[in-house]
């Protein structure tokens, strides 16, 4: 609507327009539709690029603003150039004014996921607290069982221990490494 209602502006006025405006009045058009496909990429790209829960670091950001940007303005440039150079600068101007009132929704979504205390800080690191508290506990059980194993004289049950403090381990390290994937797949809608 707000394209047709630029459109018409152009032809106000009690006379017939001239054949040049007639002309750039198309070029504005033409370039608003380019500008707005543009946008929309860039919008859609952002929003893949900072889909997840976690918050990105300001430069991966910053990458991902200036690849969708680059996109976006590739998509502009095929426009048809025709009409005024000033309708389409003026066009292109408006395009990057809009990709940077997105860049600052895009910073403050991801500000938004920024985390605090100590636990929520281990995880967006990458780290889990059940990760700590499990490699904490399968070496303080392993260090006991040998001391143990050491002062009674079985030998044979401080190398078992060691087998099942490394499989705790290891299920600890599963389970944080499967766990965002699985939340993943639970999240994605069937299609």
């Amino acid at each position: 609507m707000k394209k047709l209602q630029e459109y018409v502006s152009s032809f106000d006025g009690n006379s017939l327009p001239e054949a040049h405006s007639i002309l750039n009045a198309n070029a504005k058009l033409i370039c608003i539709e380019a500008a707005n496909e543009a946008k929309i990429a860039y919008c859609r790209g952002m929003d893949r690029s900072t889909a997840g829960s976690r918050m990105m670091p300001e430069k991966k950001l910053l990458e991902a603003h200036i690849k969708h940007g680059i996109t976006a303005l590739n998509i502009f440039d095929k426009c048809p150039k025709i009409g005024t150079a000033d309708v389409r600068s003026r066009a292109l101007a408006k395009l990057q004014e809009d990709i940077n009132a997105e860049l600052e929704r895009y910073k403050r979504l991801n500000q938004a996921k920024k985390v605090t205390g100590c636990a929520s800080a281990m995880t967006a690191c990458g780290d889990s607290v059940l990760l700590g508290v499990g490699l904490g506990a399968a070496a303080s059980g392993a260090a006991a069982v040998t001391y143990w194993t050491l002062q009674t004289g079985l030998v044979s049950a401080g190398i078992v221990a060691i087998p099942i403090s490394l499989a705790t381990l290891f299920v600890v390290w599963l389970y944080v490494s499967a766990k965002p994937h699985i939340d993943d797949c639970l999240k994605k809608e069937p299609q």
